[in-house]
């Protein structure tokens, strides 16, 4: 009995310490997790989205509306907080049961984000030619245009002067010429809002450009998106002190270097040779204007020395004021530009400011944005560097300040004596264009839920120009004191005109994590609508050069609307666009677009298009055992390939309408009954059947990162097709529309292929450097025209008839 009783003791006394092991290591257990709370914020703000992650594990989670997060950790973990375009910030657990942490903006990883049209993406997760330059790579060039700042930027981008004028465009070509008989350029896009040509920024005023390359990148603009985007986000302000930024540069613009021409001895030469050649005559035998004023002989006259303004004054100063506090950025800019031309009677001053501000409460997001310009630019007249070429260094130097010219070279009807009067008249034209501008745009942000946001924006622009040009009064004599007649008649020519652009988007964004997944979801709608008048008024014979209005003239008045690109026009655009993005692991990325656009330059039947993209790329470096074989010589490799399409609806505004044309009147009867009729008729005629030039083009493209990324290389291989152009078709004057009537038919093929090259090296350090290359070829070729006209002509050619003789 007294056995059976210690054994039952001792059986009850090891259930005991089983029970008691048990509890107190199931309470270790609970003891190695704990749970971690705490806040995120940047900026005085909550940060919505920043991914807590244990450090070395899978287990992560997200910040909420309010910043808040909760996770499980052990003690003697690490907690990464990371987050786009801010520090990563390692923190240890230890004790700690609440970590609240402060981000701090990262201005190198900030250079790492781009836009890719509707939203923005890590350059390494990009998968279609993008290209990005910085505030930095421009801000020190000595530009009014943003084109011209964008010159030698980047591989395949090629820019050119469309003129020496201060104030003129450049010509940017992106992977080429798109289109024939359409526009060229691309579109800019401003803080989201798509702009009707340049959008006449200063540099100041800029803090990155981004420039989309391929059709498929492209293709999230649909219709517009044919020439390349280029997208421009202007400076915004940052939380903290107010800062006050002054820059300031004048200079000169010297030239170095000019069109070599011949003094008088030459130029007497070639003369004699060239009567000799015609007419089989001699010096002695050769008749000049030099035997009606002897006293040209003494004359060595360039008058490049008057016309070019060696030295012309440049200067640009800029103030620039930023900061903010709790929910609340601004950002300030004025600057002031002023550019001498380096021909005679050109120039352009102009003043811009921006305000940005960026107000932030609880889910709410609202941006604005108000831009005001105002530019004075005065024109050269017309082709007066060739005027300068041809003038002959025998005649007299010009004063264009003098209100009369004697003694001009010749008779009052010699060539030389008109050509002198013509010249001078020129040369005291006055034509200066006084413009303003006020754009204004407004986003509101709304954090739905923490993964959806939606956003709504709208912009408004106006920009009114007028245009004066005064042909004053002059006179020029003759050697025998003869009255030349004026080569160019007096009076005074008055343009206005005025440009509005309205646009409204919806956005909705689905940005979630799950794992190892990341999927980005874009849907939109947009509109646009474009509108454009303008009117002229002149009249010539001025009666005197102390009132150079139109009332100061006196006969023949004229009044008008523009034509062609001149005319007025209104033009509306609607667009639907969805675009899916997925990456695994940061390095397995796919991206897909569809953008169904309206326009109202084509009819109904043809007004709608697709334009479908898809890309995808692998970051190779990130496979596993690559930094064991490679290190940090070879870190980073990634190759893309994307297919994308897009149209082109850069058209002259009803193009494809029958267009009816006046002036041409006609005589009915005969004698003393004749009478004058009005008359017109039709020059060019409808086609319905018109529609959207297509573009489809594919990209493969490789960017290489050694030594940590110091030296980058990237390399591009494209090859495009345009299908359906449109090309102006001569009719026969059979039809009735007279003399070069035309319509617009779809009747042209372009294969358009190229490959790109860029290698950029920095060097960071005491003495920072960097130095960069870009190579780029492109081929247009026409592979398709209309059967009736062999050939088209394209803007400012001239044609000129050769005529040969044949000697036996």
């Amino acid at each position: 009995m007294e056995m059976k009783f210690n054994l039952l003791v001792k059986s009850r006394h090891k259930a005991f310490l089983t029970i008691l092991f048990f509890v107190i290591g199931f309470g270790l257990a609970l003891a190695q997790t704990k749970t971690v709370k705490g806040n995120v914020s940047a900026d005085g703000e909550p940060l919505l989205g920043v991914s807590v992650v244990v450090k070395g594990t899978t287990v992560g989670v997200v910040t909420d509306f309010d910043g808040n997060y909760t996770i499980q950790a052990e003690p003697n973990s690490v907690l990464i907080y990371s987050y786009i375009g801010y520090v990563a910030q390692e923190i240890a657990v230890g004790s700690k049961s609440t970590i609240n942490v402060t981000m701090v903006e990262d201005i190198e990883a900030l250079k790492e984000v781009v836009l890719i049209g509707y939203g923005v993406q890590k350059k390494r997760e990009v998968t279609g030619a993008v290209a990005q330059v910085q505030a930095e790579d421009i801000e020190k060039i000595s530009t009014s245009d943003v084109g011209s700042a964008l010159q030698g930027q980047i591989a395949g981008v090629n820019v050119t002067s469309s003129s020496g004028q201060p104030g003129s465009d450049a010509v940017i070509l992106i992977r080429g010429i798109n289109s024939v008989f359409g526009s060229n350029s691309p579109l800019y896009v401003v803080d989201g809002i798509p702009q009707d040509g340049n959008p006449q920024l200063s540099i100041a005023e800029i803090e990155t450009i981004d420039v989309l390359k391929d059709a498929a990148s492209a293709a999230i603009y649909g219709t517009r998106g044919s020439a390349g985007v280029i997208l421009i986000t202007t400076k915004s302000g940052k939380v903290g002190k107010m800062d006050i930024g002054i820059t300031s540069y004048m200079g000169v613009q010297d030239i170095v270097s000019s069109v070599p021409l011949m003094n008088f001895e030459d130029s007497m030469y070639s003369q004699f040779v060239r009567l000799n050649n015609i007419n089989g005559t001699f010096p002695n035998n050769s008749f000049t204007t030099l035997e009606q004023n002897r006293y040209d002989f003494t004359n060595n006259t360039n008058l490049m020395d008057i016309l070019q303004e060696d030295m012309a004054l440049i200067q640009n100063h800029n103030l620039n004021i930023s900061g903010g506090k709790e929910g609340l950025r601004f950002n300030v800019s004025v600057n002031y530009f002023d550019q001498k031309g380096s021909l005679i009677n050109s120039g352009l001053e102009r003043l811009n400011v921006r305000a940005n501000t960026t107000y932030k409460k609880g889910k709410w997001t609202f941006t604005t944005g108000i831009g005001l310009r105002t530019d004075e630019q005065e024109y050269t007249p017309w082709q007066i560097l060739l005027d300068g070429y041809r003038y002959k260094p025998y005649q007299q130097l010009i004063d264009p300040n003098s209100p009369t010219v004697d003694d001009s070279a010749g008779a009052a009807n010699n060539n030389d004596a008109t050509n002198l009067s013509f010249l001078m008249a020129k040369l005291k034209q006055s034509d200066v264009r006084k413009g303003d501008n006020f754009n204004a745009r407004m986003q509101v942000d709304h954090q739905l839920l923490s993964s959806l946001k939606l956003t709504t924006r709208a912009s408004l622009s106006r920009t009114n120009n007028t245009r004066v040009r005064v042909n004053p009064l002059f006179t020029a004599y003759s050697v025998e004191g003869d009255l030349i007649p004026q080569q160019i008649r007096s009076g005074v020519y008055n343009q206005s005109d005025r440009s509005t652009s309205a646009t409204i988007d919806g956005i909705a964004t689905f940005d979630k994590t799950f794992g190892d997944h990341h999927v980005t979801l874009v849907g939109a709608v947009s509109a646009e609508k474009y509108t454009y008048d303008s009117f002229f008024a002149q009249k010539f014979d001025l009666f005197n050069n102390e009132i150079t209005n139109l009332n100061g003239a006196t006969l023949d008045a004229n009044v008008g609307t523009g034509s062609g690109y001149g005319q007025d026009r209104t033009n509306t655009l609607i667009g639907m666009l969805g675009r899916i993005q997925y990456d695994y692991k940061g390095k397995y990325l796919i991206s897909a677009s569809l953008r169904r656009d309206g326009t109202s330059r084509f009819s109904e039947e043809n007004r709608w298009i697709y334009a479908p993209s898809a890309s995808a790329a692998w970051i190779a470096s990130d496979e596993k055992g690559w930094d064991d074989i490679f290190g940090q010589t070879f870190n980073f490799f990634k190759m893309r390939f994307s297919y994308g399409t897009t149209g082109n609806q850069s058209i002259l505004d009803y193009s494809t309408a029958p267009t009816i044309g006046l002036g041409h009147d006609y005589v009915f009867g005969t004698g003393s009954d004749q009478v004058l009729v009005l008359g017109a008729i039709q020059e060019a005629f409808k086609n319905p059947k018109a529609k959207w030039e297509k573009k489809i083009e594919k990209n493969f493209g490789m960017e290489f990162g050694f030594f940590n990324n110091k030296l980058t290389v990237t390399s591009e291989v494209y090859d495009g097709s345009r299908t359906n152009m449109l090309f102006p078709v001569i009719l026969p004057p059979t039809v009735g529309g007279g003399n070069n009537s035309s319509v617009i038919l779809n009747v042209g093929d372009m294969r358009n292929y190229g490959t790109e090259w860029s290698a950029n090296y920095k060097h960071k350090g005491k003495f920072s450097w960097n130095v960069s290359a870009n190579y780029s070829k492109n081929e247009n070729r026409i592979t398709r025209m209309s059967d009736s006209n062999k050939f088209s002509f394209l803007g400012a050619v001239k044609l000129h008839q050769v005529y040969q003789e044949k000697i036996w």
